[in-house]
């Protein structure tokens, strides 16, 4: 996922926003037998996952890149399940 703006006249919030974005984002991982996240992600937005309840290991060393540190990550489906478990139901229409 990339950056995203919300218009500050916007009747979402924006954490309700990133939350949606990213169970839509994980739900086929969720959905698949096999499946696996692997991702390079900013170490200040890993903290808030871990905090929304994904799980996830580093897989290699971070690298500064546009000016924070970018971890390489991935996560099981059941490091996954922890996060779709409490907001998988954003995935419906609203």
């Amino acid at each position: 996922m990339g950056r995203f703006a919300v218009a500050k006249d916007s009747r979402i919030s924006t954490l309700t926003l990133f939350k949606r974005l990213m169970a839509l984002a994980v739900k086929p991982i969720v959905e698949d037998k096999y499946s696996y996240m692997i991702a390079e992600i900013d170490s200040k937005l890993l903290k808030v996952m871990k905090v929304l309840g994904f799980g996830t290991r580093q897989i290699g060393k971070s690298i500064n890149y546009l000016t924070s540190e970018t971890v390489p990550i991935c996560s099981s489906k059941r490091g996954v399940k922890g996060f779709f478990s409490r907001y998988g139901e954003l995935c419906k229409a609203a």
